[in-house]
């Protein structure tokens, strides 16, 4: 383990700041780190620096692995995105088990007696109500199956780009979220296009249609708004 760890450079990512730290020396028991990016020094016990690669607060890898790792991280979803991700997750459980039963999602007793089945199937210990789920239902069947209908409202209700669609505007700001507050706008631009083809194909695949991206003028107000919004805060 302590030769791995000699070679190794660690990366830690905790919300949108990635770390790769490069062992410097392994001496006495310690281990010395250094900061790629700002050479800050941190100093480990070589044991609890064992049990942090173990339980994976840091990921282990070489000089050479630095370009994968960097996809790696940047493909993690942020918590507003991944807690966003859970839920409709969980809903299109209920609604597409609800759908493929052919249940009469307007008769509420019905919708009752298959929630308190399927929330034991699936683990749910909170399940929604049947009026809940039927609404659920039918913004799925009118949006002619689209999963995007079944993202929680309450991150609807708080997009302030009306105009984009939520599955979309959470993927800008996921782009956003891998980046420092002075990122030049081309730069983040050509990621984000890259990650709106990706999601594109997927959406293609389940035949859905593809977004149209936002402007590079669009993402650097959005840049902007970022940018003052840490200001304010400082």
């Amino acid at each position: 383990m302590s030769m791995i760890v000699e070679q190794a450079l660690l990366v830690s990512k905790k919300k949108s700041n990635t770390l790769f730290l490069r062992i410097q020396s392994l001496v006495h028991g310690e281990a010395i780190l250094r900061d790629v990016e700002s050479n800050a020094e941190f100093h480990f016990q070589i044991d609890q620096l064992k049990n942090l690669i173990q339980d994976e607060v840091f990921t282990l890898g070489t000089e050479d692995d630095l370009p994968a790792l960097l996809t790696e991280l940047d493909n993690q979803p942020s918590p507003e995105l991944e807690q966003s991700m859970n839920e409709q997750r969980k809903r299109l459980l209920y609604v597409e088990g609800a759908v493929q039963a052919n249940i009469s999602y307007g008769s509420l007793e019905k919708l009752a007696s298959y929630l308190e089945i399927k929330s034991l199937e699936i683990g749910d210990r909170k399940p929604p109500s049947p009026i809940t789920l039927y609404r659920w239902v039918k913004a799925y069947v009118d949006s002619n199956y689209d999963k995007s209908s079944l993202i929680p409202a309450f991150l609807k209700s708080g997009n302030r780009n009306a105009k984009v669609p939520v599955e979309h505007d959470l993927l800008i700001k996921k782009v956003l979220g891998t980046f420092d507050t002075n990122i030049k706008a081309p730069t983040a631009y050509k990621r984000y296009l890259k990650q709106l083809k990706e999601l594109n194909i997927e959406r293609e695949k389940s035949g859905q249609s593809q977004y149209k991206p936002i402007s590079l003028e669009s993402m650097r107000k959005r840049l902007k708004v970022r940018s003052n919004g840490e200001l304010s805060r400082s």
